[in-house]
């Protein structure tokens, strides 16, 4: 029973951002509006180029036998199509409150890259990238604003994402001023274990600005997912400008490290990272549906399983070295309980 002198909590008015090239916005559109629309009751904004790229189901590039890449897929730019627009107005019906696609010549992008010397790329990873993803984010943070100042209301949480990205698990922060909440962990193993942990950041240090990032896989970030109290939105504006001011000071060029330095070191958020946040980046060719039986532990949970035989014909080295080394951790088990 409520007593007429009790104020009822109102519920947090939210805004969902979405920017950036909407490369597999059918697919994942579903477990969008079941996991970050609908438990947020939110209103959807979306800003992004009219054309897109289609990304390939793996980003990983050439590795060398210390994990590190030889060949970046995300330094080259990909071909691009037109988007869509029926089905974009479908697929995100009437939670989608205003989006705007912008016609920038993507070599506008490369052109501010150009502060950025070729030999100093940070895993290969085009800074152009960086400079259209920016674009993006500071476009659909004013068309928020527009939204407020025309319809009169304001939000008290937004969260900013990518369009490309599945979600399997609500994503529903308790934001207070001064933290950005982020997610710990992209995707899964081939087992279908969560990933955990985020991209690690690069060492910086600046004695004239007087910034300083901790190496040494101390400290991580991630960008895919961000949650802020509406005032703290202001980190985002003026972004391209201020990702240009830090490169040309030579801030390593990983997305990550930038954004750490500019709202958590700059801006004096702290970060809230959100294990229990599940998601994948779902790129084209990316299967909808798995389950163990896709995956090589279905040699482990029925040998004789037609996939499993199939796994042996296909590589029966690798499934014996996988045996062999999953027989001695149960050995190494037994002789230590």
């Amino acid at each position: 029973m409520t007593m007429p002198f009790e104020r009822e909590k109102r519920a947090p008015k939210v805004a969902v951002l979405l920017y950036g090239m909407l490369r597999t916005f059918r697919e994942t559109a579903a477990s969008f509006h079941r996991h970050v629309v609908e438990p947020n009751n939110a209103d959807v904004f979306y800003f992004g180029p009219a054309q897109s790229d289609i990304a390939p189901p793996s980003l990983s590039g050439r590795v060398d036998i210390f994990g590190n890449l030889k060949d970046n897929p995300k330094g080259r730019v990909d071909p691009v199509h037109g988007v869509d627009h029926e089905a974009f107005a479908a697929v995100y019906g009437p939670a989608m409150r205003r989006a705007r696609f912008h016609h920038v010549d993507p070599e506008e992008f490369a052109r501010h890259a150009a502060v950025v010397d070729r030999r100093e790329w940070i895993f290969g990873l085009n800074p152009a990238r960086l400079f259209s993803m920016v674009y993006n984010m500071e476009g659909v943070v004013h068309l928020l604003e527009d939204y407020e100042r025309e319809q009169g209301v304001s939000y008290d949480t937004v969260i900013v994402t990518r369009p490309d990205i599945a979600f399997f698990s609500p994503i529903r922060p308790r934001v207070r001023p001064g933290t950005v909440h982020l997610p710990s962990g992209e995707g899964f193993d081939e087992w279908g274990r969560k990933h955990m942990g985020n991209a690690r950041l690069l060492y910086y240090k600046n004695v004239d600005t007087g910034d300083y990032v901790e190496g040494g896989d101390k400290l991580t970030f991630n960008d895919q997912i961000l949650a802020f109290a509406r005032p703290d939105l202001s980190c985002l504006s003026g972004l391209t400008k201020a990702f240009g001011e830090y490169l040309a000071r030579k801030v390593p060029a990983s997305p990550e490290t930038v954004f750490y330095l500019h709202f958590c070191l700059r801006r004096g958020l702290k970060p809230k990272p959100h294990p229990e946040w599940c998601y994948q980046i779902q790129r084209a060719g990316m299967p909808l549906v798995e389950n163990v039986a896709d995956t090589s532990m279905i040699r482990l949970v029925d040998r004789y399983h037609t996939k499993a035989r199939e796994r042996f014909k296909q590589d029966p080295v690798g499934c014996l070295l996988r045996d062999a080394k999953h027989l001695i951790k149960r050995v190494a088990h037994r002789l230590t309980r």
